[in-house]
């Protein structure tokens, strides 16, 4: 039986009488009852691991059952591992590379490491390292012999002007980010009917040009090449 698609949902409550009450964008909500609590709970963070795959990464779709991971992230404007392509491109769309704007985000590889993208008064972005060590106490690159109790205490010692780097202002994650964290997302930019995409896509149209509305697009700005007619400025859409 078919109740909704991921996307389709909008939230999951658990209730005291052992129920899971599913709210969906569309119809009426849907009520569960799992043979034990285990596997009510592990039905729900199934389906809340597919939501953040596909949906929104920042959010939990189920309030009764809250990550931990996200609400520290939340508490310091910490983006996840969405990597520095994104976080440049972001800087640039939000803010136009202005001077002291910043992105915190975690490390993709790392656990206990974070960077921290920041305009400089050049407008050009330049990376710092934050390492969490064994004793609870964080290591900044850009003063390395000094110990932090926290981030957010790093953030303070640099939120003064004239301080290099400078971090006036931090841009947070949003639930519509579209980064390469949605691992399961369904591209909606392409036309979904059969009949529509196999004339779409037919031998007579394959070479011909598909119009991509602009939001729909992720753009990483690419390098400049001269040649004999000229510049060409390449970009990496995706």
């Amino acid at each position: 039986m078919h109740m909704s698609t991921i996307d389709g949902l909008c939230c999951i409550s658990l209730n005291k009488n052992g129920t899971a009450e599913i709210s969906r964008k569309t119809g009426i909500p849907i009520y569960l009852t799992m043979k034990n609590f285990n596997s009510m709970i592990s039905f729900v963070t199934t389906v809340e691991g597919y939501y953040r795959l596909s949906v929104k990464w920042t959010f939990n779709i189920c309030r009764d059952l809250i990550t931990p991971s996200l609400v520290t992230l939340r508490s310091i404007k910490c983006h996840g591992p969405v990597g520095g392509k994104f976080s440049y491109t972001k800087l640039e769309q939000k803010r136009d590379n202005k001077p002291g704007c910043f992105i915190l985000r975690e490390c993709e590889i790392f656990y206990d490491v974070y960077y921290i993208d920041v305009c400089m008064s050049d407008r050009k972005v330049s990376t710092f390292k934050i390492e969490r060590k064994g004793d609870g106490h964080y290591v900044f690159s850009a003063e390395p012999n000094e110990r932090f109790e926290s981030i957010g205490a790093i953030v303070a010692r640099y939120k003064v002007q004239g301080s290099d780097p400078y971090f006036k202002e931090c841009i947070p994650p949003s639930e519509y980010d579209d980064s390469i964290l949605l691992l399961c997302k369904v591209n909606t930019y392409l036309p979904t009917p059969k009949d529509h995409f196999d004339r779409l896509f037919s031998e007579d149209r394959v070479s011909s040009p598909i119009c991509i509305q602009f939001k729909h697009l992720q753009i990483f700005s690419g390098k400049t090449f001269s040649g004999k007619f000229g510049c060409t400025q390449v970009h990496k859409c995706l």
